[in-house]
């Protein structure tokens, strides 16, 4: 083994790099930890077809335009598909052992990525730390339970319970773990040793990107011409079937119920966006796609 660097990390994940949480969640962390002198290197395993093409171009664009922001973009196995779970598990010791073993540490992403790297470390010795992201047991049921009866009775008998295994055995050997409410914690803290290291740490945003600035207001909504005396409502976020769409739509009828609200809905699904709710006026619903270095604008 090599020698490590105390400050030198690994930070892992399953979802390729996504335009829009990879930035808010995962490239602000990184160039964040930078400024507390640890420097930490990005492996995203890319398990979706469809978005290679998308994760290629994102991860250029960003070491493009963050200079000392190191991302290693690779193919990974669907994280449904049979045995993949052993097919990523190989893929991620391969990279740990030929250009990760000067890691002192790893910070994973949800279950399903803590759960490979809590397996590699007990051939690598890399310390592992949790980063909580949610209820991932409860997010697969729900997933499942919009599927058709063949689908779900599969996922029942087969993701269901190697799901419950992950999370028992996160719990069972995880020493530090980052939960983003007090909620989670609590869904787990029974099962967590005490030995355990936990700490809640929200999705915090940087100041230097977020802030209220009463001209650059006026600005935007000159801009879209929007009076003072109209009110804005704004959406952020995916069309992904947990964000409620349904209900959303319902909420937007009765806000636009009134000719004075006005909607901005910014999404990285802008097409699939105007289908969903091409009922609404567009002078009134305004469906866009905004880089996440300009969303204080609209903010």
């Amino acid at each position: 083994m090599s020698k490590t660097n105390a400050k030198k990390g690994l930070f892992v994940l399953h979802e390729g790099v996504a335009s829009t949480i990879f930035n808010s969640q995962v490239l602000e962390h990184v160039k964040e930890m930078r400024t507390l002198g640890y420097k930490l290197d990005i492996l995203a395993f890319n398990t979706e077809k469809r978005i290679w093409e998308e994760s290629i171009r994102n991860a250029r664009a960003i070491e493009d335009s963050n200079q000392g922001v190191s991302i290693f973009l690779r193919k990974g196995f669907n994280i449904y598909f049979p045995f993949s779970g052993f097919l990523n598990l190989i893929l991620l010791y391969y990279f740990i052992r030929t250009r990760g073993m000067e890691y002192a540490f790893v910070h994973a992403r949800a279950s399903y990525s803590t759960f490979l790297c809590l397996v590699v470390s007990r051939l690598t010795g890399i310390r592992v730390i949790w980063d909580c992201r949610g209820d991932s047991l409860g997010e697969l049921r729900d997933a499942l339970s919009r599927q058709n009866a063949l689908v779900r009775s599969i996922g029942k008998i087969t993701l269901v319970p190697l799901e419950k295994f992950r999370i028992h055995y996160i719990c069972t050997r995880i020493a530090v773990a980052i939960f983003v409410s007090q909620e989670l914690r609590g869904l787990y803290w029974e099962r967590l040793p005490r030995t355990v290291s936990s700490k809640i740490i929200p999705c915090p945003v940087s100041g230097k990107l977020f802030f209220f600035n009463s001209k650059l207001r006026e600005e935007s909504r000159r801009v879209l011409g929007i009076r003072e005396d109209q009110d804005v409502f704004l959406y952020s976020g995916s069309m992904v079937a947990y964000q409620a769409l349904e209900t959303q739509r319902s909420a937007y009828r009765t806000i636009l119920s009134c000719e004075k609200n006005h909607i901005l809905f910014l999404t990285s699904d802008p097409k699939q966006a105007g289908e969903f709710f091409r009922e609404f006026p567009e002078n009134r619903f305004r469906i866009l796609s905004v880089p996440f270095g300009e969303m204080n604008q609209f903010y």
